[in-house]
């Protein structure tokens, strides 16, 4: 949050979060990764956070998708702009 408030290019891997907690300082430095193909997005609401993973099928399919290579590449990416 600091990083973003200050101006700092941020990568944010997105998980269950509700859209409403995203960052709003400097959007066009904020790089948010959400995999919009997710049904169970957000698993929580804005009065309950989730306790449980609610993905049967892929439990925290939401953190498990970016890998270390995806977010070393992008990094890499966006600091050479």
């Amino acid at each position: 949050h600091l990083a973003a408030a200050l101006g700092v290019p941020v990568i944010i891997p997105c998980g269950p979060s509700l859209r409403m907690w995203d960052p709003i300082w400097y959007p066009e430095r904020t790089h948010l990764l959400r995999d919009e193909k997710l049904a169970c997005l957000p698993c929580n609401t804005q009065f309950e956070e989730a306790q449980v993973c609610r993905n049967i099928e892929h439990p925290h399919a939401c953190m498990q998708y970016w890998t270390v290579d995806m977010l070393n590449a992008l990094s890499r990416r966006i600091l050479t702009a």
